[in-house]
């Protein structure tokens, strides 16, 4: 046991187990044991804590485990042992930034930004009182560093901008967004972006239609291109008139085409009935490799295969988009994905693969659900690992949080453990897709637009609720683009490209 300890390091249960056997023998092992169990902050944490004290570990040890408490979501234990130590050692610049990348999590951003400012982390400071609304601490920001290199006096310029663009003040909004323009090369882009969009949403579209028009030409972003049409739409001038269609694979492409988006979604027209027929055969590999792959299923080496196939597609370049295939037959999604990228296999099923095709199938008829939309959501979460886990502890395919999953498994009377080795764990790709599709359909029944349920289904409804509220807005477009969370914005953003990748490699094909 101790050997495999000494091989298998992150095994929590295996370290645990041996600390249990060779507790009363060897005193001073099990309390290592114990040590090294309470910095990781996981799983027997609360155990390890009877043994061992968090005051006891090295500095250097102390921070691995207040991390470590974040990666648990257990925020307030790690502010309260933040501040005790600190009381020992108030000095400590690193204990300092961790306390405020904690109280940043528990979006206490006025605490944050000031102990960011007193350790000297201006950007972390400038995007923690952005998020507490605090000009006067923003400006105290701007002042200190205007004289710096780096991106950090440019970035601090930009927050300035948005936050008084958020108050309505327009003007100096501008005056900030335009001296970050003028003074720093490195966010030219993201400076005339904040100038154009800011142009717009005070219906400045002249001014805004010839800096969008700059941008898209230089850049070549399709959201140039988007708000350049929109602002044209106003204007009607020839000279700022690009005929350049938009992407059919962007998120733009979904959002000019409304209410096909709203019809294929809401309504679930069109893409339900070829979905079950979309499977990968496989009869490109050699018999060599089949062998070797069915003798490892049989005997239900399901690691092993993952070894094998990695293994062979290193060393063989003529059967690697065979053997990526296989990957995908025998589960390993996440990994296919990231080989055909890296290797660029033209097939372009292989980066937008149909996966679990009977499990998402039938869960999106019973649901009347676009499988499409279900499959561009689970491939932005987690890029289909079923024991994916997020940082803020998401988990699965679909990154369900504990309290997600906890509530919808009552609303079904689904029975759901969170530990990964369980027949009902939440890692369960059944158990997880079904959990998270059904939140899924509540939210799109609930907000009647795909958009706003997305978004919803990263940063909350009750947040989309109070943006819908609060955020000054003409259409859905604009308010997808003052989604104040970054985040969130980008996440529907990734989302809806992905959708349209997907309508793009197996949809379209299909119809024409």
């Amino acid at each position: 046991m101790r050997e495999y300890c000494k091989a298998n390091p992150d095994n929590q249960e295996a370290l645990y187990i041996l600390s249990t056997l060779i507790r009363d023998e060897y005193p001073s092992l099990y309390k290592k044991l114990n040590r090294t169990l309470l910095i990781k902050a996981d799983r027997y944490y609360d155990e390890a804590l009877q043994v061992v004290s968090p005051l006891e570990l090295t500095q250097k040890e102390f921070l691995r485990l207040l991390y470590g408490l974040h990666r648990s979501l257990r925020y307030k234990d790690a502010e309260r042992l933040a501040t005790q130590r600190l009381k020992e050692n108030p000095d400590d610049k690193r204990l300092k930034i961790a306390l405020a990348d904690t109280l940043y999590r528990l979006r206490r951003y006025k605490e944050a930004a000031m102990l960011y400012e007193e350790t000297k982390r201006y950007l972390h400071a400038a995007r923690s009182y952005f998020r507490a609304d605090d000009e006067v601490g923003l400006m105290r920001i701007v002042t200190l560093t205007e004289k710096m290199k780096g991106p950090t006096p440019c970035s601090a310029l930009i927050l300035m901008g948005k936050q008084y663009r958020s108050h309505g003040k327009t003007d100096k909004a501008l005056r900030f967004l335009r001296k970050a323009y003028r003074n720093y090369q490195s966010c030219k882009e993201e400076a005339l972006w904040e100038i154009a969009w800011t142009e717009y949403l005070n219906r400045q579209y002249l001014n805004a239609a010839y800096n969008l028009r700059d941008l898209y030409n230089k850049y070549k972003n399709p959201k140039y291109l988007y708000w350049l049409k929109r602002a044209n739409s106003y204007l009607n001038l020839s000279e700022l008139s690009i005929k350049t269609p938009l992407d059919r694979e962007s998120f733009y492409y979904s959002l000019l085409n409304y209410k096909r988006t709203i019809k294929n979604i809401l309504l679930n027209q069109g893409n339900n009935s070829f979905f079950f027929r979309l499977s990968f055969k496989n009869n490109d590999l050699t018999s060599v490799y089949l062998n070797r792959i069915n003798a490892l299923k049989e005997a239900g080496l399901r690691k092993y295969i993952r070894r094998e196939i990695l293994f062979q597609i290193e060393r063989n370049e003529k059967d690697r988009k065979a053997l990526i295939k296989e990957l995908f037959n025998s589960g390993f999604y996440r990994d296919g994905i990231l080989l055909a990228k890296r290797f660029s296999i033209e097939d372009r099923r292989l980066l937008y693969p149909v996966t679990y095709p009977e499990l998402i199938g039938q869960i999106c008829k019973e649901l009347h659900l676009d499988p499409l939309l279900l499959l561009s959501l689970m491939r932005v979460e987690s890029r289909f690992d079923p024991m994916a886990l997020s940082r803020s502890g998401a988990k699965g395919l679909m990154q369900l949080m504990d309290f997600t999953a906890r509530r919808w498994a009552e609303r079904n009377g689904i029975k759901v453990s969170f530990e990964e080795d369980d027949e009902n764990s939440v890692f369960n790709p059944e158990i997880n897709v079904r959990l998270g599709a059904t939140y899924l359909k509540w939210l799109l029944e609930r907000f009647k637009n795909p958009f706003l349920a997305v978004a919803a289904y990263n940063g909350g409804e009750n947040a989309v609720d109070r943006w819908l509220k609060e955020l000054k807005y003409n259409g859905i477009d604009e308010f997808l683009e003052m989604i104040p969370y970054e985040e969130t914005r980008l996440y529907v953003k990734k989302v809806f490209s992905t959708y349209e990748k997907y309508r793009s490699i197996y949809l379209r094909p299909t119809l024409s």
